[in-house]
């Protein structure tokens, strides 16, 4: 069963939607009576602005293949039949601390 801060697999379109990659993402929410959930996505590629860092240590099981960034403003609503597999999850010290950053990212109210 998927839960927040739980990092999958989905397949992602190339921009001329004729192939895919597999990228992770981290969840956001739980997915609901459709089995709709929020993402954020995660990528291994430096230099963007709302990029949240993952350490080794924030993962509780699992792991990434690279260092990886959390992207706070790149989100997504996907279903989870989307779902390739399971690469792990955050720990909930850093599950908190990534959603406290999109918050302040997005310009939400603080989450408490």
């Amino acid at each position: 069963m998927l839960k927040p801060s739980d990092i999958v697999q989905i397949p992602f379109p190339f921009s001329e939607l004729t192939h895919k990659k597999h990228r992770p993402v981290l969840l956001l929410t739980t997915p609901d009576i459709f089995g709709v959930f929020l993402a954020a996505a995660i990528t291994s590629q430096t230099g963007h602005s709302d990029a949240i860092l993952l350490q080794d240590d924030d993962i509780a099981q699992g792991r990434l293949p690279k260092t990886s960034w959390v992207r706070a403003t790149k989100l997504f609503s996907l279903n989870q039949d989307a779902v390739i597999f399971t690469l792990g999850n955050l720990k909930p010290e850093a599950f908190e601390r990534v959603h406290k950053e999109i918050c302040a990212a997005l310009g939400c109210m603080p989450c408490e």
